[in-house]
């Protein structure tokens, strides 16, 4: 199940891109949740 988050941010990605059907590259999301993680910390 995708978090709030991440529909925000795949909502931010299609808009950027203007493709409805946009979605991250495998693994690109954890990482950028890991990078989040860290400046959060």
């Amino acid at each position: 199940m995708a978090t709030d988050l991440y529909k925000q941010r795949l909502l931010l990605l299609r808009q950027a891109l203007d493709n409805s059907t946009a979605d991250f590259r495998l693994g690109q999301w954890e990482a950028i949740e890991e990078l989040l993680n860290c400046l959060c910390s």
